[in-house]
């Protein structure tokens, strides 16, 4: 999976985005990656339909009825919306909300993104069987330093960790990703995909870098 975070960036917040998310579908259809895109959280349901899964930036524990201003898986659901990032580091929760909110998404059958800090943080909630988790160490966010690159044996010693559970979660990695060559090592060292933000949301050619991303799940970039 590579999932693009929008974030509440001004630049991915109106017909932008719409255009966006229609390029991103020639771009997995062309090479067959899966791109999931999670868009500011006003223009989840505009954005549905076409041909790219779209994910939230988060969802509450409230239920539907009286829960002014939350936001609920359930509605979500119903406005076609593909499953949500939880505790992401600009919107950490607790544990107990974290497990409640994949125990909701798994009953809707919808799909659950994890984000993490560290490698025991990754442990823990692997053990909730989230879809996947997604490390990230927060020093390394929108940084243009990689994970994969400036910090590979976090995602090493996490897919380590993973493997020893009895779990069919999957892992992500995100954190400074910027192009090809580091998506591909994170591929090398376990990950399943990874998730990025400003890496092609705050671009000149968001969509050119998404091809190199997305184009290094199925040809390994050359060394520079």
């Amino acid at each position: 999976m590579l999932l693009i975070n929008c974030k509440n960036y001004t630049n991915m917040s109106d017909n932008d985005t719409r255009n966006f998310v229609r390029g991103a579908h020639e771009v997995s259809r062309n090479n067959g990656t899966e791109i999931v895109i999670s868009p500011p959280q006003h223009l989840l349901k505009w954005l549905t339909g076409l041909g790219i899964n779209i994910m939230a930036q988060h969802v509450d524990t409230a239920s539907p009825g009286s829960s002014t201003g939350h936001i609920t898986p359930e509605l979500l659901k119903n406005s076609g919306i593909y499953g949500t990032i939880i505790n992401h580091s600009e919107h950490r929760i607790p544990p107990d909300d974290i497990k409640k909110t994949i125990h909701t998404l798994k009953e809707l059958k919808m799909v659950s993104v994890v984000c993490t800090q560290s490698v025991d943080e990754t442990i823990m909630c692997a053990r909730m069987r989230p879809d996947y988790v997604a490390i990230e160490p927060p020093e390394l966010i929108g940084t243009g330093k990689s994970i994969s690159t400036q910090q590979p044996t976090l995602i090493r010693d996490a897919r380590s960790g993973m493997n020893k559970l009895d779990t069919h979660t999957r892992l992500l990695c995100g954190a400074g990703i910027v192009n090809g060559r580091d998506v591909s090592a994170a591929l090398r060292l376990g990950a399943s995909g990874v998730l990025v933000a400003s890496g092609v949301v705050k671009v000149d050619e968001p969509l050119q870098v998404l091809e190199e991303l997305a184009d290094a799940f199925v040809h390994q970039p050359e060394e520079k």
